[in-house]
């Protein structure tokens, strides 16, 4: 899920339900969220990114970095 900070509450933007096993979900899972995003949001729009250990594939890093 991807949310918004706004007057100390999370509003969520969008999300992905994904049926699985316990743990990490694979990095393509994560990719797919952000671009979901991307399609919401302003090309001009600054975004910070805050995640656990969970968002440290580096094919997730590496499409961060070129969009």
């Amino acid at each position: 899920m991807v949310s918004v900070i706004y007057q100390k509450r999370a509003i969520p933007l969008v999300w992905v339900v994904v049926q699985g096993r316990k743990g990490h979900f694979p990095a393509q899972a994560h990719v797919d969220l952000l671009t979901q995003l991307q399609d919401l949001l302003p090309s001009d729009t600054s975004v910070v990114l805050l995640g656990d250990g969970e968002f440290d594939s580096v094919d997730l890093q590496t499409r961060l970095r070129r969009d």
